[in-house]
């Protein structure tokens, strides 16, 4: 007998075949006797190890059906099928248009023949696994598996339906963005119909979708499918699907697989969905989805995955959905696609979607930030406002009706100032009373007043819904949202009902929620509210944009959408910005509802990283409001002059004004604590703002003593994730300016979760995926600094 060779032999294809043929018979087969080499080689693999043996017949099975897939050619048979040209070639095998020739029927099939491992184990169960599995699926949007059988060189073939289309990202190309969800719902129901057969198709991407001439999807290629009957999968299978990895590639496509099918570990239906959600990120961007991070490190920790310019085209509500499809751990997306499915219906049918919350807890805070409905200050010192007003409408009438309608104006005034009076007279030693006063919160106060307004005033309706509105302030300003939005509404329906749909007062609440909706998010609710509020413009009798200053105030709010809502970016959303200041300049206001819009205006300078132009505006927004201070008939909010001193600070820190910024700081400082508190959210913003801008120039011992600071004084329960969010921001940035990127990286992508989670921040959610890119790629290159 020869001796086994010192190394792996190196024979043809036929003599590998002749070996592993030997291989499977018993050891006293002689059927390699008159090959030394082949005799030598099955010696040599007796004497290693068995899995090596399986490697190179692997190997050999690979170059053998290279050979066979080369002898392919038009007018071949396959059974009882022509083929009649190759329509596409891969790993697992090619796909050929073919036509039936034995007389059954003429339609054109899909042949698709098994390719480059075409007699290797693992390659033949995968590809048998794939006409089991089709032969279980019957569905519209699955091509159908119609016949199946062996070429007359015993090669396996499947023949499907033929599908006459084009790739689904190709055919939505000239669609609207409501016709390519639609569209892609059809591939929903394929997927959610294959899972309810226990098959995850694992492969899903725009070549395997195709979309005929009619638009209907059919969904194509299971080849890499799998039942998932058993969450275990047995050794040997786990040890077969590695082997064919390692030579035909892997069972998915990077680019659309989960990360823990990237990885290796067990999947579920959420693989699928988040391959799908992948897919209609495309489909609606219009470009392929990448990612700033191999998926086999994506983490819970480096959530920051997403394309920058992601949120600067999507509607909120379809980004929170598109955002919880691909989530980083399974367990955070919708878990089925029939999940998936619901929430797409919901956003089409603009109904409030699952994957985003509400904050409505945040529609309050950004009320009370605002001007509309001013009648006091931070405190409850109403009355001696009421007064002034009541004074200047006497003052201000020149005609017989003019000081008619005024004196009506000021008896109500005066009433509302008797009632305010009186609400607080529980709290004055003098009156007798059976509450305890020294418990009595100012929560407790306005439920009083809440509930004397059930019962009195009712013959005086529109003092009554002056008083509601009054109310409704206050709760705003103790950050109670359910009260605030149920007075709010409240007043609405009574002057609707008393008044009819254009009185004044139901214009004034529907702006009301108008800017809530606006700030908290909300944006498709505001653009109905905003449209209903245009249609009304008429019938309330309006002037019309030129010269009436309810336009101007809508102008400004359309704008605030559109850039909020990252609809519009550029020049465009600047124009909008500028249509509505020329209609406040032609209504010759100078109002804080100017004063406003003047301030957004330079806030999308600045977020162009325009502030050189910003700056200007933010002085005249400011020197706007120093001038209504003066006029006693208009109320100031003290969170308009913090709220643009703080921005004016931003760009006065971004143009190295650090002196000046430092002053604006701390005066909006100033304001914040005397109004609201050193604990509020806002107090503890601008003062985290104050520390980065001292780290910044180098005071890093001063900025540390902000942060504890803020760090010091406890936010209330009520304090919103989102202003929270925003001093893990600001403290990130020093960490990172100290080289400390791991810290400074853990805090930005809690943050960015927090905003995917909520849905409502686009502009914030951007600004903290470039900050941990930035922070990412400063730790790489080994730099001190990251850029601000």
């Amino acid at each position: 007998m020869l001796e086994p060779p010192a190394s792996r032999p190196t024979l043809t294809t036929a003599q590998w075949k002749r070996v592993f043929a030997a291989l499977e018979t018993s050891g006293q087969d002689t059927s390699a006797k008159d090959d030394p080499d082949v005799e030598r080689a099955v010696a040599y693999l007796r004497a290693t190890q068995q899995s090596e043996a399986t490697k190179l017949k692997s190997f050999a099975n690979m170059a053998d059906a290279l050979l066979i897939n080369a002898k392919l050619t038009a007018g071949q048979r396959c059974g009882n099928y022509a083929l009649i040209e190759p329509i596409a070639r891969g790993g697992m095998g090619s796909v050929w248009r073919a036509r039936r020739e034995d007389g059954l029927y003429q339609s054109e099939v899909a042949v698709k023949l098994l390719g480059s491992l075409a007699l290797s184990v693992q390659a033949r169960a995968r590809f048998a696994r794939e006409g089991e599995l089709l032969a279980r699926l019957t569905h519209p949007n699955i091509a159908r598996l119609l016949d199946a059988g062996l070429t007359d060189d015993s090669q396996r073939f499947l023949v499907i339906e033929l599908v006459q289309g084009v790739d689904i990202a190709t055919f939505c190309r000239t669609l609207s963005e409501r016709d390519r969800i639609v569209l892609f719902r059809q591939l929903l129901g394929a997927v959610s119909y294959a899972h309810s057969q226990l098959v995850l198709h694992r492969d899903i991407k725009p070549g395997n979708v195709l979309v005929d001439a009619n638009g209907q999807v059919k969904l194509l290629d299971f080849g890499v499918a799998k039942l998932f009957e058993s969450t275990q999968p047995d050794a040997e299978t786990t040890s077969a699907e590695a082997d064919l990895t390692r030579v035909v590639g892997a069972a998915y496509t990077e680019s659309y697989a989960a990360p823990e099918q990237v990885r290796g570990e067990t999947i579920g239906t959420q693989a699928d969905v988040f391959a799908l959600g992948t897919l209609l990120f495309e489909l609606v961007l219009g470009e392929r989805l990448t990612w700033n991070l191999p998926k086999r490190e994506w983490t819970a920790q480096n959530a920051s995955v997403r394309l920058t310019n992601v949120t600067r085209q999507l509607h909120p509500d379809l980004l929170a959905v598109l955002t919880k499809a691909t989530a980083n751990e399974a367990v955070e997306r919708y878990q089925t696609a029939v999940d998936f499915d619901a929430d797409l219906a919901r956003y089409l049918a603009a109904e409030p979607v699952k994957a985003r919350a509400t904050g409505r807890w945040y529609r309050a805070m950004k009320f009370v930030q605002r001007h509309r409905l001013a009648i006091g200050g931070a405190s409850f010192a109403a009355t001696a406002v009421i007064a002034s007003l009541a004074f200047a409408l006497v003052q201000l009438a020149e005609s017989r009706e003019q000081q008619r309608l005024a004196t009506i104006e000021a008896n109500k005034a005066a009433e509302i100032s008797k009632f305010t009076t009186s609400l607080f007279s529980v709290l004055d030693p003098k009156v007798s009373s059976a509450v305890d006063r020294s418990k009595l919160t100012a929560k407790q106060i306005l439920d009083i007043g809440r509930e004397r307004i059930r019962t009195e005033l009712h013959d005086q309706p529109e003092t009554r819904l002056a008083l509601l509105g009054t109310l409704a302030e206050m709760y705003g300003r103790l950050e109670q949202t359910d009260e605030f939005l149920a007075l709010n509404e409240e007043r609405r329906q009574t002057a609707e009902r008393l008044f009819g749909q254009h009185h004044p007062t139901v214009y004034d609440a529907m702006q009301t929620d108008l800017w809530a909706d606006v700030y908290s998010g909300n944006f498709a609710t505001a653009r109905t509210t905003l449209e209903k509020l245009d249609a009304g413009a008429g019938a309330r009798g309006e002037r019309g944009e030129p010269g009436d200053e309810r336009a101007a105030v809508r102008l400004h709010a359309w704008a605030e959408i559109v850039r909020r809502g990252g609809l519009e970016i550029g020049a465009p959303v600047l124009a909008r910005y500028e249509r509505s200041l020329a209609a406040f300049e032609r209504a010759k206001s100078r109002s804080p509802d100017f004063a406003a819009a003047l301030g957004n205006y330079a806030n999308a300078h600045a977020e162009l990283s325009d502030f050189a132009a910003s700056l200007p505006l933010y002085d005249r927004a400011l020197e706007m409001i120093e001038q209504a201070r003066r006029n006693p008939a208009m109320t100031i909010d003290v969170g308009d002059v913090f709220m643009l001193l703080r921005a004016r600070a931003r760009a006065r820190q971004a143009l190295k004004q650090y002196a000046e910024a430092e002053r604006d700081f701390r005066r909006g400082i100033e304001l914040a604590t005397s109004s609201s508190g050193a604990d509020h959210i806002l107090t503890k913003q601008v003062r985290a703002e104050l520390a980065l801008l001292l780290h910044s120039t180098n005071r890093r011992d001063e900025a540390w003593r902000e942060m504890r600071a803020v760090d010091e004084t406890a936010a209330p329960p009520s304090a919103n994730p989102s202003g929270m969010n925003h001093i893990d921001l600001l403290r990130a940035r020093m960490l990172a300016a100290e080289s400390k990127f791991d810290a400074a990286a853990t805090l930005v992508s809690r943050a960015i979760a927090s905003w995917r989670l909520a849905g409502t921040q686009p502009t914030r959610l951007r600004e903290a995926e470039n900050l941990l890119a930035e922070i990412n790629a400063q730790r790489a290159a080994g730099h001190q600094s990251p850029k601000r």
